[in-house]
């Protein structure tokens, strides 16, 4: 059985870039664990709950198959420059990042020379951020460069949790 690790934002997450990725990895029969940067419980950004998250300092991606990082809210308060975020994903034997995850996760330089997507804040920020720590960044909606998946953001949520478990099919 594959075994997925989710993390989110204590508050504030993307609703949708949770929600749909974790639904499609249940009914392909994943499991699923879900942490944050304190554990316990997590509201999102339009206020549904997410009850007892495991806390991030117990993640260690050789435990799991893939580890997926949400974006939004407060995940850029949370988790930039955050060595324990860094050490998630460079443990995890595949990335799966969405929205503003793949430039807080680019920032650890484990990105560099990948082909990439994420967040268009409108101003070139998040691509900035992304592209200075050598990583490619491709306008699509989901990317996938080997063990990497990432999307753009909520209207990608769907495509990119099936993207996922097709890595895993």
């Amino acid at each position: 059985m594959t075994k997925i690790a989710i993390v989110i934002a204590n508050h504030g997450f993307q609703d949708l870039e949770f929600w749909n990725p974790f639904y499609c990895f249940q009914k392909a029969g994943f499991e699923v664990e879900i942490f944050s940067g304190k554990g316990w419980d997590c509201i999102g950004a339009f206020g549904k709950e997410v009850k007892n998250t495991k806390n991030l300092k117990d993640l260690h991606g050789a435990d799991f198959d893939g580890v997926v990082f949400v974006g939004w809210g407060w995940a850029y308060e949370q988790y930039t420059g955050n060595e324990e975020y860094f050490r998630c994903a460079r443990e995890a034997k595949m990335i799966g990042a969405i929205c503003i995850a793949p430039s807080l996760i680019a920032e650890s330089g484990l990105f560099r020379g990948k082909k990439i997507t994420g967040r268009d804040d409108g101003q070139g920020t998040e691509i900035d951020i992304i592209q200075r720590n050598g990583a490619i960044f491709i306008d699509e909606a989901v990317v996938q460069d080997g063990n990497i998946i990432t999307a753009n953001g909520p209207q990608a949520s769907l495509l990119f949790g099936e993207k996922i478990v097709a890595y895993f099919s």
